[in-house]
Parts: structure tokens; sequence; C-alpha cells
């Protein structure tokens, strides 16, 4: 990837569409969009071998929107984060199977939910290290995170109470977002002691 994005950043200052000061900072930039390409084919591609394009869907969806404003678990490398990203969908997609077949319990999907409520309200934003928020930005993440929470959380409610597949899918992402974010916070304070 970082062969690639470096390639990519040195056309651009040879056409000179950039300046050579810009080259990093846009070396930087084709390295995340080519590791995030990558990771939503891997899940993609792992939701097709399993016959489960839908589940795919919904957890992309849900998961990126509600990522882009909680924050959560950042890996040191482009590697260990796609790596991180498919072990987190075949978990989510293993409960969601244990789930359909089983009928859905409510009772454990609402408690799946309410530890990412909690985890919304007491710890979103998380910053990512190598992007550090201003306090707007961070104001304006935590309205968006507590919106979506709210959003999602009806929505995920009114599918599972209309038997909906779908319903389990939203709440079961939902709490694979919770625990990245606790791994995150918990990850931190272990390093630094």
């Amino acid at each position: 990837m970082e062969i690639i994005a470096k390639m990519m950043a040195d056309f651009l200052v040879s056409k000179n569409c950039i300046k050579e000061e810009e080259r990093a900072i846009c070396q930087y930039g084709y390295e995340v969009l080519i590791s995030t390409i990558v990771g939503y084919t891997i899940v993609l591609l792992l939701s097709v071998l399993s016959g489960s394009l839908k589940e795919g869907i919904v957890f992309l969806v849900v998961f990126v929107i509600t990522r882009m404003y909680t924050g959560g678990y950042h890996a040191q490398t482009y590697l260990a984060c796609n790596l991180c990203l498919a072990m987190t969908f075949l978990i989510y997609e293993s409960v969601v199977y244990i789930l359909k077949e089983s009928g859905g319990s409510t009772i454990f999907l609402f408690l799946m939910l309410t530890v990412y409520c909690v985890c919304t309200i007491w710890f979103a934003p998380i910053e990512n290290p190598n992007k550090i928020l201003t306090v707007q930005k961070k104001k304006k993440c935590r309205k968006i995170s507590q919106a979506l929470m709210a959003f999602w959380s009806v929505s995920g409610i009114m599918l599972v109470l209309k038997h909906s597949e779908i319903g389990i899918m939203i709440i079961v992402t939902l709490f694979m977002v919770a625990i990245l974010m606790i791994k995150e916070i918990y990850g931190r304070e272990a390093v630094s002691k």
C-alpha cells in the first residue's frame, strides 16, 4: 500500500498537480484510501463467500457511518487494521447467525444495544492518534454520534419488533462498534501504565 501510495504521490508531483511539500500528506491520504478500499473489499468478499451479502452491506453501512463519528480502536499498521476489520466482521456474522437461528433473543439484543449506548455517551468521540480533533470538531462529532445512536437504536428496535433480520444486524453491528471503543479506551490505559 505504501509503495503504491508513494508512486501516486510522486506522479502528482511530477505532473505539477501538487507541490513537493504536499507529497507526504498526499501519500498518507492515498495510503488511507487504499487501505479503506482493501478493508471494505475484504468484508464484501467474506460476505459473498459465506452467502451473506445482505449482512455484509448492512454491517458496512452501519459500521462505517457510526465509526466516522464515534471513533474506536486504531491499529498500528494497515495490515493489522484490515485483519481487525475482517475479524470483527466474522464475529459479527457469527453472532447474527446464532441470533437469527435462535429467534433473536430480545433481551440479549437490548443488552447489546445498551452497551453501545453507554459507550457512545461516555466515550464518543474517541480520537485517532494520527488525527487530533479540535474542541469544535469534538463537539460536532459528539452531537452527531448521539444523533446516530438514537437513529440506529430506534431503527434496530423497531425492526426487531417487526421480526426483521436487519434489526438484528444493526444492533449486532453497533455492539461491535462498542467493543472496539472499549478496546481503544482500555488499550490506551494498559499502554500508559
